[in-house]
């Protein structure tokens, strides 16, 4: 069971705080030298106080949010009127963009269905165009098949005339390279029985093939041992091709040669093309 002690004054903490009482409720705290640290009528002062502080600020408090209300009402109001302006201009807004739409649309539907009608004729125009197109070109394909028939008759008519003349062509090649070698070789017989004929006379005649001189302008002939003329002689020279397709060559003693009874140079109007070449010489004692 708890104690009571009825007293005055109470010391505590080896007389450093003195808690003191009376009779009628009040009650303090001192330090030793009799300081007062805390009472009841300190607290209720600064209760009072504070309380009094407190009454101001909510007082404050209730006139700020008494004015913010009243601006939060004015700005409702008229956030409340700038709405209402706002959605009357929006429907009227609405109300002629629909109207816009729906005449649109009317219009929209005129210009679809007459474009469709549009559309439908220039089907059947080209419908009609292209019949009249496909029986041009059936027309056109017939004549141009009847035009190839007859230009393959033609080419088959001209391959045949063709190689018939061909045909003629190289059997009169054939007989005239046979008399050219007939007329050859009897050029060469009259060559060599002049050349014995002439030379037990005071004539001399040589044949120099050049089958080795293509490229060359000259040619050097020597006759030294096979004729002995007393004075300069005469010399006669001609260059002629062995083929039908040899260029035509000219041949000329070159230089001023005034002892020509050993030989003589000769020269070319132009370069042997090839060896195909021969020189006929024939040197004669001077009258």
């Amino acid at each position: 069971m708890a104690k009571i002690f009825r007293t005055e004054e109470l010391s505590i903490g080896a007389d450093k705080i003195r808690l003191t009482a009376t009779s009628d409720g009040q009650f303090s705290f001192k330090k030793a030298d009799g300081t007062e640290m805390l009472s009841n009528t300190t607290m209720d002062a600064e209760v009072t106080s504070l309380n009094n502080k407190l009454d101001g600020i909510i007082s404050d408090r209730k006139e700020d949010i008494a004015d913010s209300v009243s601006d939060l009402g004015d700005a409702t109001d008229a956030r409340v009127s700038d709405i209402a302006v706002r959605d009357a201009a929006l429907t009227a807004g609405i109300n002629a963009r629909t109207a816009e739409i729906t005449s649109l649309n009317t219009k929209l539907e005129g210009f679809a269905s007459d474009r469709v009608d549009d559309i439908a004729d220039s089907v059947s125009d080209l419908g009609d165009a292209t019949d009249a197109r496909v029986s041009d070109i059936a027309v056109r394909d017939a004549a141009l098949t009847a035009g190839i028939n007859a230009r393959t008759a033609e080419i088959t008519s001209l391959n045949t005339k063709l190689e018939g003349f061909a045909s003629d062509r190289v059997d009169a090649i054939a007989d005239s390279v046979s008399d050219l070698g007939d007329a050859t070789s009897d050029r060469e017989d009259n060559v060599e029985s002049l050349a014995n004929m002439i030379g037990s006379e005071d004539v001399y005649a040589a044949r120099y093939t050049l089958d080795s001189h293509a490229g060359d302008e000259t040619f050097t002939a020597n006759w030294n041992g096979d004729f002995s003329p007393d004075t300069d002689p005469v010399v006669c020279a001609m260059l002629r091709g062995t083929s039908a397709s040899d260029p035509i060559l000219g041949v000329m003693i070159s230089g001023a040669q005034t002892d020509l009874k050993t030989g003589a140079h000769f020269a070319f109007s132009d370069q042997l093309p090839n060896n195909n070449y021969e020189l006929e010489i024939l040197v004669s004692k001077a009258p």
